[in-house]
């Protein structure tokens, strides 16, 4: 498979430019984030009459893909492996801007901390169709409270690597849903968070001789212990879930609660030369 981006423009809608040239469409996770964050900085408006700061900004991409062979599935703008068909399929190729994005960050000084607002939105819903979906969606205040649709407590946004493809690598612990988080900052370094979140757990298969359907009892429970320094950092993360997993076979219904549970260790180094 080969993928060529044909065309890249970020177009920024505050008044200046960062001053540093980066590729936000490329970067992803907190990477991205804080390059909002250096936007915000060097392109600063003030809602009049208060001393909220705001960014809005974004840009347009436009995607080529050609294939060898065509992708199983509904989703064809994203090189899912497991999509992939081994026998003879179909050559595909696809034209898409389904990855240009929308993205607006405020900051409001507040006696209980700085309150700060996050939107971001694309064209690029997980069922393979063309419409606006809301990927962040969230509000913080200071560094001890999170509550709104973001990255997940469970995996690690600062560990997810600079890809062209929207999917990234096979294999990365990734999801955004709603959550309510608390942070705990220890000392300099450390830090603790723990959240309560949508589960996104309801399931349904069905075949010839075997019903599958599975649903949540309550929102996953998710925690993390994180030590980050200039060089590296490491992470211990854990979730809890509880579902009731309900089967119906030829030989009758049956239904079973079960509390099943993940752990999620990153350590990641950075060994690019310090400035």
């Amino acid at each position: 498979m080969k993928r060529a981006i044909l065309a890249l423009l970020v177009l920024g809608c505050a008044a200046a430019q960062a001053e540093e040239e980066e590729d936000w469409a490329t970067s992803k996770g907190s990477a991205a984030e804080a390059q909002l964050h250096k936007q915000l900085k060097g392109a600063v408006r003030t809602i009049p009459g208060t001393e909220t700061k705001y960014f809005i900004g974004g840009w347009l991409q436009l995607d080529a893909i050609a294939a060898r062979k065509q992708q199983d599935g509904a989703e064809q703008n994203t090189f899912l492996v497991s999509s992939t068909p081994f026998g003879p399929a179909p050559r595909d190729y696809r034209l898409s801007a389904r990855q240009s994005q929308f993205n607006w960050l405020s900051k409001t000084p507040s006696s209980i901390g700085e309150i700060s607002t996050r939107l971001e939105a694309n064209l690029f819903p997980i069922d393979g169709s063309t419409r606006i979906t809301l990927n962040q969606a969230y509000l913080q205040v200071g560094e001890w409270l999170t509550f709104g649709k973001t990255y997940s407590t469970f995996m690690d946004d600062a560990a997810i690597p600079t890809t062209l493809d929207y999917n990234g690598p096979s294999g990365v612990t990734f999801v955004r849903q709603a959550l309510l988080r608390g942070s705990l900052p220890v000392g300099e370094r450390w830090k603790i968070e723990a959240s309560a979140e949508d589960s996104q757990a309801d399931f349904t298969a069905s075949a010839a001789i075997l019903d599958l359907r599975t649903s949540a009892k309550r929102p996953d429970l998710a925690a993390r212990v994180r030590y980050e320094s200039d060089r590296a950092h490491f992470q211990f993360s854990g979730v809890s879930r509880s579902l009731r997993v309900a089967t119906t076979t030829p030989f009758g219904p049956r239904s079973k609660p079960t509390i099943p549970c993940g752990r999620n260790n990153v350590t990641a180094m950075n060994i690019a030369p310090s400035a």
